[in-house]
């Protein structure tokens, strides 16, 4: 055993070494989806690819950092294949999420010649090619319309960069040199937590800190169970749905339903019954659905706790194989947020007669995307600008809800000022102004509760 104090303070030197790498990923990047959008998570892990700590980012990555790790680890052939100054790339969405713009880099850590854990960050790239500026499609109907797959491939080797991975990113998405910035961004990431790692390591002894790691992981699983045994044992079921596939429009009501089980310290989530893979984008891989309902089960278990590995020991997930919560290759999926955000307050929905009080009304359940480009006349180069738009979130008994807060799979995620925009692109901000809209319970998710609320409604012009 680790006394109680030496093991809060390694767990706290965890997540300040993730949150440095946070800061200095958002400093370092070229994109304003990244620097003012916060379009990005960091982690770090052991070696078995639990979860040691992540700064404050997207929720939805909450469970594809994780695999990311463990696919590469599998693709080289374990843990031995890999050497100190390794970086390897991750897109494939059917395996590690979310949709081809969301790239993680994974970097292991060493100790004594011995790979104790790894580094990850995860970054929005402003584009990685397909049919579309952006590779955001409404209407892809595969993969090859939505861009550039990458799956365990190596970026760096030893430390020393594979030039041909860099060349063909560079030729092969629009914007190349900027998004190679955005990409040195996620490499100081991953070294800045490997010197951490590697000092938390060197100050209190090997030993030591895998006791204390598992440690504050146990801990984090008792409070977790916690909070799961006061749920009344029970079977609670709930549906929702979304209006199409973005693709064919006259497909009305596209079901989601969700069975949560709850036995003892236990809570399973089950999908069966929702909507099989769709022909258009709203489909993602079972990585995506996984960090989905760990955003959920976070918020009606301990949302007041640093999150790691234990925090989701309690939790189960069953999805079925034919499914949109579970697409396979070579299905469209650069639309993925949509019918998750909808999943997690369904989710809340089931559990709300179990937890009269504490679950809030139905939230705008959307991205809200906006993609513009075109050519800077200013400059004569090509831009992209993506940007998210802001909804209303759902009150709770006796609390108004949230006006303008991007969707909860997106966490601190935030709109880019209008200064930034006009700035850096050739666009005009005619109008920011809340809109207000109310949610009607015969197509709403939200039916346990009217939902009232104000969104940030934009427009926006050319020079």
């Amino acid at each position: 055993m680790v006394d109680p104090i030496t093991t809060e303070v390694i767990r706290n030197l965890f997540i300040s070494a993730a949150e440095e790498m946070k800061i200095n990923l958002a400093r370092s990047a070229y994109n304003p989806v990244v620097f003012e959008m916060l379009d990005f998570a960091v982690g770090i892990f052991d070696a078995r690819a639990n979860m040691i700590a992540q700064a404050p980012g997207l929720p939805v990555f909450l469970g594809t950092l994780r695999e990311n790790v463990k696919i590469v680890t599998e693709d080289i052939g374990g843990l031995d294949k890999f050497k100190p100054g390794d970086i390897y790339l991750m897109n494939d969405p059917y395996t590690s999420g979310t949709h081809l713009l969301d790239v993680t880099c994974v970097a292991p850590v060493f100790h004594q010649g011995e790979v104790v854990g790894f580094t990850t960050a995860k970054m929005h790239w402003v584009d990685v090619g397909g049919k579309d500026p952006g590779s955001w499609s409404n209407d892809s109907k595969s993969i090859y319309d939505e861009g550039l797959r990458l799956r365990s491939v190596k970026l760096y080797d030893g430390g020393k960069a594979v030039e041909p991975v860099f060349q063909v990113i560079r030729y092969n998405v629009r914007l190349g040199e900027s998004v190679l910035g955005d990409l040195r961004a996620q490499v100081a990431s991953c070294r800045t937590g490997e010197k951490r790692f590697a000092h938390i390591l060197k100050k209190y002894g090997k030993e030591t800190v895998e006791t204390a790691k598992e440690q504050f992981m146990d801990h984090a699983e008792k409070l977790a169970r916690l909070a799961v045994e006061r749920i009344p044992d029970g079977t609670y079921q709930a549906e929702g749905w979304i209006d199409n596939d973005s693709l064919n429009l006259d497909r009305k009501n596209i079901p989601i339903r969700v069975t949560v089980r709850v036995t003892g310290s236990e809570m399973q989530v089950d999908l069966t019954g929702s909507h099989r893979e769709n022909e258009g984008p709203i489909n993602c891989g079972l990585a995506t659905t996984i960090s989905a309902i760990r955003v959920g089960f976070k918020c009606v278990t301990t949302p007041w706790v640093p999150i790691n590995e234990g925090s989701f020991r309690p939790l189960s997930v069953v999805v079925p194989e034919d499914s949109m919560f579970n697409a396979k290759y070579p299905a469209p999926v650069c639309q993925f947020g949509m019918h998750l955000i909808t999943m997690i307050d369904t989710i809340f929905k089931a559990l709300a007669p179990a937890l009269p009080g504490r679950i809030p009304a139905g939230h705008y359940s959307d991205l809200g995307v906006l993609s513009v480009s075109g050519t800077d006349p200013r400059t004569g180069a090509e831009f992209i600008h993506v940007d998210s738009s802001s909804g209303g979130w759902g009150a709770c008994e006796g609390i108004d809800g949230e006006s303008t807060l991007i969707a909860i799979v997106d966490g601190d995620s935030k709109n880019i000022p209008a200064e930034i925009v006009e700035h850096k692109y050739p666009l005009r901000l005619n109008q920011s102004r809340f809109t207000r809209t109310v949610a009607d319970p015969a197509s709403s998710v939200a039916d346990s509760a009217i939902s009232a609320t104000l969104r940030l409604w934009r427009t926006i012009s050319g020079f």
